[in-house]
């Protein structure tokens, strides 16, 4: 039965257009409260670009009656304005672990709308189970397909393997341990690949512990990590993604506390390292600023933040554009980290950094189709293929100092990277083999010798790596 509703989700989606309803059965299931009591169901139902203009065009029906719901935009998509995801709420008895309704869209309820509850719990009494194909094609963590839907099965065993025991993993109380690389997103990508109500809960709970224990929310720095002041400790993504799934304000305000520090810290000159120059850089340092307010703006439609993240993106093309006929984020590498034994004249750059900045550049491009942004990636790309790769094709050096000539691959690092050619594949028109070749080799070597014994590692591995498959099924066959 679910996979018969799933192929009838992706013919739907397909032909869904504003002025048609369309409608799918789904289960409630119930997760907390007594089961003697209508349940509370509350649930952030994201939808995909296009597919919704009005939270008044979204109806429950139970026995094929329409009941009367409570409906809240949550965010809409910057490019049309539709919906992007709308928080719905109404009361259910819930006899058994799970009852069936019908989420109808595209046409107007008839029923009188009731109050919202403020999301003030950590955990809804009831759920709406939608299914990964749905969860999927709303692109509410970015691009993505269903667990097991395409290529590299062994991909999600591995992930799926590592799962339980980094979900059950004791705090440490320090995020460098617990959610470097942000264990709250990973876990949500996971639920959306899955859409498996467990995975959220975990999900949930990682994203509360984050908002509510590693950010700042008071005082003159708020937004920032409140032990390390690096903007690499600082993921809007999974807040927002808490908050398009869920409703919760309150997360989708400390993403805005985070969004503002970041802006603040990293002003978009710092984008630009001219030629020649000794100071620190590295592509990290912008990678999660200009991450961070691409996807602020997403959720709150702040225009501000899209136009810092514009400042930030010119400003990275202008320093390619100091080297030409290279193409990388070139910087000095004995600035970047005299400990990585680079010459003091020596100018190159981070290929697993270039992958976490390419992160940014690919969500603003998009958003924006900006051209500039485009041939920016297309650039950095072409520089890994061209300085950056290690001897025996396994991937990219560490750095592209003269000391890593000769060392192998750090195969750990290459799901940071892969998703961007990918991503790079499909910009060029599927033209660029070359790109989806080197992404397909570097994507199996990295699931296949990644180390996930800890949450570093299974979040280093796992928190863009499964944007490569999405980004590449369009332009290739089942």
């Amino acid at each position: 039965m679910r996979r018969r509703i799933a192929w009838l989700l992706l013919a739907w989606l397909g032909l869904c257009t504003p002025a048609q309803a369309q409608s799918l059965t789904v289960p409630v299931v119930r997760l907390g409260g007594a089961a003697q009591s209508p349940a509370l169901v509350s649930t952030g139902v994201p939808f995909g670009p296009g597919q919704l203009r009005s939270e008044g065009d979204v109806a429950i029906l139970v026995e094929g009656q329409e009941v009367p719901i409570a409906t809240a935009v949550l965010a809409r998509w910057p490019q049309d304005q539709s919906v992007r995801s709308v928080l719905v709420q109404f009361r259910l008895p819930i006899p058994d672990e799970a009852r069936p309704v019908t989420l109808r869209w595209g046409m107007a309820r008839v029923t009188e709308p009731i109050a919202a509850v403020p999301v003030r719990w950590e955990i809804p009494e009831a759920w709406l189970v939608l299914p990964a194909e749905w969860l999927c094609a709303s692109q509410v963590v970015g691009e993505q397909v269903p667990l097991y839907r395409h290529a590299f099965p062994a991909y999600d065993k591995r992930l799926m393997n590592a799962y339980g025991s980094r979900r059950d993993d004791p705090r440490r109380d320090d995020i460098r341990e617990d959610g470097y690389y942000s264990t709250p997103f990973v876990f949500y990508q996971l639920y959306v690949r899955s859409g498996d109500p467990e995975v959220l809960l975990a999900a949930r709970r990682e994203a509360l512990h984050y908002r509510e224990h590693e950010v700042l929310r008071e005082g003159p720095h708020r937004g920032r990590h409140k032990t390390y002041p690096e903007t690499r400790y600082l993921y809007v993504e999974a807040l927002a993604a808490d908050y398009l799934l869920t409703g919760d304000e309150r997360s989708k305000a400390v993403a805005g506390f985070m969004a503002e520090y970041l802006k603040a810290q990293f002003p978009p000159r710092k984008a630009f390292y001219p030629k020649g120059a000794r100071t620190f850089w590295t592509e990290r340092e912008a990678a999660f600023p200009l991450l961070g307010m691409v996807t602020y703006y997403e959720i709150s439609g702040e225009r501000r933040y899209l136009d810092a993240a514009a400042q930030i993106v010119e400003n990275l093309r202008k320093t390619q554009q100091q080297w030409p006929g290279r193409g990388g984020f070139i910087h000095n590498l004995s600035a970047h980290d005299p400990t990585e034994r680079a010459r003091k004249d020596e100018y190159g750059g981070s290929p697993f950094m270039t992958g976490l900045l390419l992160e940014g550049l690919i969500e603003y491009h998009r958003m924006t189709g900006d051209p500039a942004a485009a041939s920016s990636i297309g650039l950095a790309l072409d520089w890994l293929m061209r300085e950056a790769a290690a001897p025996g094709g396994q991937g990219f050096r560490y750095l592209t100092a003269r000391h890593y000539d000769r060392e192998p691959a750090p195969v750990d690092l290459n799901l940071l990277i892969a998703h961007a050619f990918g991503y790079g594949w499909r910009l060029s028109g599927y033209t660029r083999t070359d790109y989806l070749e080197v992404g397909r080799r570097i994507f199996r070597l990295g699931y296949e010798q990644a180390y996930l014994k800890d949450r570093k590692h299974f979040n280093q591995n796992f928190r863009s790596s499964g944007k490569f498959l999405a980004y590449i099924a369009a332009g290739t066959t089942p």
